[in-house]
């Protein structure tokens, strides 16, 4: 263990004059406050000759820097050195660290889940344990659900400036994309249009309508991932003869790296040609302010697990004028519109539109503090390091998505050499073949440097001292492996590696 000397944000001398009240009510008096976490991710536990912890009830309300995080003071005594010292911990596990357990990991993987915001899941709880009814009965367990479900519903849209009954609550941004173009593509018969880059649930649906005769479009996308819009009016312009013409569907923030689309540009090319536009918003919705009028798509999928809400449940707009294609025959209209079956549960949407609230309020401030957070990432590592490559769009980019290559290292190699943070690799493993991941691939990001690529997801609760820790991981584990790797030292002798192992090692 070791002690972070950074600075919590701006909160020191409320940090200090909190901690001095609650040390002696428990009857501790010590000799210096620690303006920095005490992060117990590093060195050995040898440091310390004792340690006490502290859990407050209350003591988060006068900390906001922590957000969803309930922090612990520490009072402990380091070895040769007389006294005791004071500090804080967000992690409720120092002291099993201290006796020799083991600590989790700081987590950087928000693109791939969220935890549930405890407010968010204190607003469930209602719905769990009292007002539990079928949303569909006529007493009044199930009007007070049915309200519930309304006032989730209306929360939605209002977030999406879109009317009630275009916001369908389905199980999570897959489905919500299955039922889109699924249906759609099923009652029109058009073509279908996506980016190579796709998230892989969208490619999925891609291959299993070309398998059945449908006429799907694999549009390319420049280095930064962007797709080339001239070559998008070329494909749509030759696809004018159904009404409507096509289908096209686009991640607006890639999952991987990041880089934004230009939706209205799309959408007005889309509808200039007689098409209509599926937006995956999955890493968009509630990190970025969000008007589907004004940017006049037709579908667009959203997961609640992104954005602090529990797994199990999303939405799907859809705009009224096109909602024909996807409803089900002889389905009930009074469930979801006709267009999604099933008993909807009311607590799971109670739950998204509450975080979808909550997100709302934080999204000028999360893009200014995540953009420092990429910054100081980005510039610490490229410091620390050579050889390394950020993939995705300098320009358009969500800041909390960072996909960076660290050339010569393999990235499933790297993240298991750097146990104190969770993160995940670009490229993916199958069989005893290594293949880069299909995002990197379609940007033409050279195999040997898409191979070392990871993925790190910036969240509410990350902070300065996370970064800071990641980088440090990240850069052991990037000189640990380079000394050991004879790839490496062909690099640096100018071997071109890709040539070498085109028939070998790197395959797209």
């Amino acid at each position: 263990m070791q002690l972070d000397g950074s600075k919590i944000e701006k909160y020191n001398s409320i940090n200090k004059g909190i901690t001095d009240v609650i040390i002696k009510n428990n009857g501790f008096s010590y000799e210096m406050f620690d303006p920095g976490y005490l992060h117990p991710k590093s060195k050995s536990d040898s440091e310390f000759s004792e340690l006490k912890v502290f859990n407050t009830k209350n003591l988060h309300d006068f900390f906001p820097s922590y957000d969803s995080v309930k922090p612990y003071i520490v009072v402990y005594k380091l070895k040769n050195i007389t006294g005791w010292y004071c500090s804080l911990s967000r992690y409720n596990t120092v002291e099993k660290n201290f006796n020799g357990g083991l600590m989790q990991p700081i987590y950087l993987d928000y693109a791939a889940t969220t935890p549930c915001d405890p407010v968010v899941f204190e607003k469930m709880k209602p719905y769990f344990l009292e007002i539990y009814g079928n949303s569909n009965s006529f007493h009044v367990y199930g009007s007070k659900a049915q309200e519930g479900l309304y006032n989730a519903r209306v929360q939605i849209a209002k977030d999406l400036n879109a009317e009630p009954k275009e916001v369908i609550f389905t199980s999570g941004a897959s489905e919500a994309s299955n039922i889109a173009i699924l249906r759609t593509i099923e009652r029109t018969k058009c073509d279908f249009f996506t980016a190579k880059t796709q998230h892989a649930s969208v490619i999925s649906i891609a291959n299993n309508l070309q398998s059945h005769g449908t006429n799907v479009h694999y549009l390319k996308v420049d280095h930064d991932g962007l797709l080339d819009l001239n070559v998008l009016e070329e494909e749509l312009r030759k696809s004018t003869k159904l009404s409507p013409s096509g289908l096209v569907s686009v991640c607006w923030v890639n999952n991987e790296t990041g880089t934004m689309q230009d939706i209205k540009k799309i959408s007005d090319l889309c509808h200039k040609y007689g098409s209509l536009i599926h937006v995956d918003g999955t890493q968009a919705f509630g990190r970025f302010h969000i008007d589907v009028k004004d940017l006049d798509i037709d579908f667009m999928s959203a997961s609640g697990h992104k954005i602090y809400a529990p797994k199990g449940i999303g939405v799907l707009y859809c705009k009224s004028a096109v909602a024909k294609y996807l409803r089900i025959p002889r389905a009930n209209p009074d469930v979801e519109f006709g267009i999604r079956a099933g008993t909807v549960p009311v607590a799971l949407c109670v739950g998204m539109a509450e975080a979808s609230r909550i997100a709302q309020t934080y999204i000028e401030s999360e893009l200014e503090r995540l953009k420092l957070l990429r910054k100081e990432f980005i510039d610490t590592v490229k410091h620390n390091l050579e050889e390394i490559y950020v993939n995705g769009s300098p320009t358009y980019n969500y800041p909390g998505i960072i996909n960076m290559s660290f050339r010569g290292c393999e990235g499933e190699a790297l993240m298991m050499e750097s146990p104190r943070i969770a993160i995940s690799s670009g490229s993916a493993c199958t069989s005893n073949k290594l293949t880069i991941s299909h995002v990197l691939g379609a940007m033409g990001v050279d195999p040997d440097i898409a191979q070392s690529s990871l993925r790190i997801t910036m969240g509410r609760p990350t902070t300065v001292d996370d970064i800071k820790i990641a980088t440090e991981d990240l850069t052991n584990a990037t000189q640990k492996l380079r000394a050991m790797s004879p790839i490496w030292d062909m690099i640096k002798a100018g071997i071109d590696i890709n040539s070498t192992f085109k028939r070998g090692i790197f395959k797209k």
